[in-house]
């Protein structure tokens, strides 16, 4: 009228999912449909339970033939004196209606009963329905002399009684509830009190009749104690079914209940208010992002859980069937409009096709063998999104894939419905399609204009170019692709088929792994340590191999590193320790003395348990611990230095010797040598190879000789792959060497302690 145009909200999809489902759960809880389901839950919940009752109530059963005989009067007569005189506390008499006393027979109910104070008589409705005139079953004039509360017959749905009044009402007349007399509270009129079912008949105190009037139960069983006096039939058929007992007598409902009074009363949670919590967590999670969707999820899964499996464990009743239709109609939902999605395989926030349907044209495509399969990744995606609204949203990504597209008007572009854009085109050659994703990238640093705001784009690319893999392993591969690279030094990737192997493997390197060390493909070798005062081998060093059947020897540096990533140092630290040590012993080399120096990660002085290995393997193997060396490797790892310290102590206090690895090189220096309890010193390669050309290198080497010297530790120098350096090293007085010089690591200690190792002599 005046011009204006009203733009109306757009509700998310899944919260207009949560609305209807907690219109639909709302109805079918407002005509209470799903009691039946309520129930089912009750009675599952009061089998899988179980409460000790209070031992205060005592069940008296009369049977049928009992009733039907012609002496019931005087067999009920004689267990209520018997009953008296044993100090019961209150009688109940809840039998069939009008069965007693009613002249027919020699002997009336109740005549010479003294003591019918503690005698209460339980009327019921004549007839099924509550509202029917109450009759009891005693009716004479001894009876109308006797105190009388009533119970209800109606019963819900299965025929389960699943509360009790507080009072009965009679033509103005109240009666007090059977439960509520036995529990010895007071009830209110009006008012419902739900029963826990998870009491057992077996549980109580029962006695027969018979048995009762002839005096035929101990006296101690009944002091104190309520009794109840109710009717079993013979017949199974007759009996009412109790919701977590099976059968038992109709007596047991109000006992139950008052059972139920003195544990404290059941709470009771109406449908309702389970609904309106489950439906306000539901529009949560449905205006969540994806991010936090889930664990919103797993909070209302937990929830509805929580609300079944409680009243196992508590005096709970929850109605919970209006809300599980609340969760399966969001659920059926969510599945069918994920199933349309996929059906359509359009994304909803982006409005660009998915990953899917990505997929399927690679492998319907002929010429998929030689397509590209490139991706980009939109950088800081979240915090433009957090500003866009849904239609902006379109219109970004639509603005993104235009430009995309620059080149090739007909090119289609995917999306995963985040951050990542997919497609596939013709691939010419390697340098060309990066000279391409360049000229993207410059493209792109002119911002997108949404709805009159300006958007920076900042996209990485990466390309796939296996060509005959699988089309949906090259997507996931230029995805991940993609994720590796950087605005700043890495914004285009590419990737062939070499590059995917070994990425495969590096996969399943850690399993790998495990296998070698199982199938000896992991192997410990052993390379001599020389005494340049004797010219004989004085020990061996055990170092790690890996012969895989695929790929041949793989560097030790690479896999032990994967193998401190994996979490497997520690298993592959005992291997090499036992290894190592079962070879050596059983060499003969091993008759000529000499010491076995295994390299340990620094990573493994976090470890505490380091000693308690050592100390296992050594007793298990019964190696000496003198002639054992732990040389520490890379020790700038170290992070907990006092845990380090703590743990070398203790090694050293085993009586191992500690070797600090690489001395002169990154942190392994002065300080780490002050603060560890080393006893002996490996002189780095690098200073080591270079003293021939380098008086650097040689004052280095000199000093450190010098500084073990004075320390009184050993040292040794390794990476000797000359004569002329090993003759400069014993001048200096170096007192062990190590190098393929002096001898190569072999798969066993060589025997070689007989003989002079080549030294310069003459």
């Amino acid at each position: 009228m005046f011009g204006l145009k009203v733009k109306l909200p757009v509700v998310p999809r899944m919260v207009r999912h949560a609305l209807i489902a907690a219109a639909l759960a709302f109805l079918v809880a407002f005509v209470h449909l799903l009691q039946p389901v309520d129930v089912v839950f009750w009675r599952l919940q009061s089998r899988l339970g179980h409460v000790t009752p209070s031992g205060e109530m005592l069940f008296v059963e009369m049977r049928e033939d009992t009733l039907e005989g012609p002496n019931k009067d005087q067999v009920l007569n004689a267990a209520l004196r018997e009953l008296g005189q044993a100090g019961s506390r209150t009688i109940f008499i809840d039998l069939p209606l009008g069965r007693f006393g009613n002249g027919n027979t020699q002997s009336a109910a109740l005549e010479g009963i003294d003591g019918l104070d503690k005698v209460r008589l339980v009327g019921r409705p004549l007839h099924g329905d509550d509202e029917g005139e109450l009759r009891f079953p005693i009716e004479n004039e001894q009876a109308s002399k006797i105190q009388k509360v009533a119970a209800g017959r109606s019963a819900g749905p299965f025929g389960y009684f699943w509360s009790v009044p507080g009072k009965i009402v009679r033509e103005d007349r109240s009666y007090g509830s059977f439960a509520h007399a036995l529990a010895r509270r007071d009830g209110e009129a009006g008012q419902e009190y739900h029963i826990d079912y998870r009491f057992v008949p077996e549980d109580f105190l029962t006695l027969n009749i018979s048995d009762v009037a002839n005096s035929k139960f101990d006296p101690n069983s009944v002091i104190g104690r309520d009794v109840v006096i109710g009717f079993v039939s013979m017949d199974t058929n007759e009996l009412p079914s109790m919701p977590g007992s099976g059968e038992a007598s109709i007596s047991f409902v109000p006992i139950f209940a008052a059972e139920s009074m003195k544990a404290g009363n059941v709470a009771f949670v109406d449908r309702f208010e389970v609904l309106g919590v489950f439906a306000l967590l539901l529009f949560l999670a449905a205006a969540f992002l994806n991010s936090i969707r889930r664990y919103a999820y797993l909070l209302i899964g937990i929830g509805f859980a929580a609300s079944l499996i409680a009243p196992i464990f508590t005096a709970l009743r929850i109605e919970s069937g209006a809300s599980l239709i609340l969760l399966l109609a969001y659920a059926a939902m969510r599945g069918l409009s994920r199933w349309r999605g996929s059906i359509e395989m359009n994304s909803g926030q982006t409005g660009l096709p998915t990953l899917k349907a990505l997929t399927r044209k690679l492998e319907a495509d002929q010429l998929q063998e030689r397509r590209a399969v490139v991706a980009a990744k939109l950088h800081g995606l979240s915090d433009v999104l957090a500003v866009l609204g849904d239609e902006q949203k379109l219109e970004y990504f639509g603005g993104i894939a235009k430009r995309l597209k620059i080149a090739n008007t007909e090119l289609e572009i995917f999306s995963d419905d985040g951050e990542h854009l997919v497609w596939s085109d013709v691939f010419e050659e390697r340098g060309i399609l990066e000279s391409h994703l360049l000229a993207l990238r410059a493209i792109f640093a002119k911002p997108l204009e949404i709805d009159g705001k300006q958007v920076d784009v900042t996209v990485t690319f990466s390309a796939d170019l296996s060509f005959t893999d699988a089309a949906s392993r090259r997507i996931g591969n230029a995805i991940a692709l993609v994720d590796k690279t950087s605005l700043a030094d890495l914004p285009i990737l590419l990737d062939d088929q070499q590059d995917v192997m070994d990425r495969e493997w590096k996969v399943s390197l850690q399993s790998s792994i495990d296998n070698a060390l199982q199938t000896g493909a992991i192997f410990a070798v052993f390379q001599p340590k020389v005494s340049l005062k004797t010219g004989r081998i004085c020990g061996y060093e055990a170092l790690v191999r890996w012969n895989d059947p695929e790929r041949g020897f793989i560097s030790p540096a690479y896999f032990i590193e994967q193998c401190e990533q994996a979490g497997r140092m520690e298993k592959l630290t005992r291997f090499m320790l036992e290894e190592s040590m079962r070879k050596f012993q059983v060499s003969d080399a091993y008759q000529y003395g000499g010491t076995l120096s295994v390299n340990v990660s620094s990573t493994m002085l976090s470890n505490t348990s380091l000693p308690e290995i050592v100390c296992d393997i050594l007793e298990k193997v019964g190696f000496p611990e003198d002639r054992l060396i732990i040389e520490v490797t890379e020790t700038a790892r170290i992070h907990d230095q006092l845990t380090a310290r703590s743990v070398l102590s203790a090694l050293s206090a085993v009586g191992v010797g500690l070797s600090l690895d690489d001395f002169g090189t990154g942190s392994a220096g002065l300080e780490t040598l002050y603060n560890y309890p080393f006893s002996e010193i490996k002189i780095d390669r690098a200073f080591v190879k270079d003293i021939t050309t380098s008086a650097k290198a040689r004052t280095i080497c000199e000093e450190v000789v010098t500084l073990g010297k004075k320390l009184r530790m050993n040292l040794v120098a390794e990476g000797i792959e000359d004569q002329e350096t090993l003759q400069l090293l014993t001048d200096m007085g170096c007192p062990t060497a190590q190098g393929y010089y002096l001898g190569r690591p072999e798969p066993t200690p060589a025997l070689d302690a007989l003989q002079k190792v080549r030294l310069a002599k003459n």
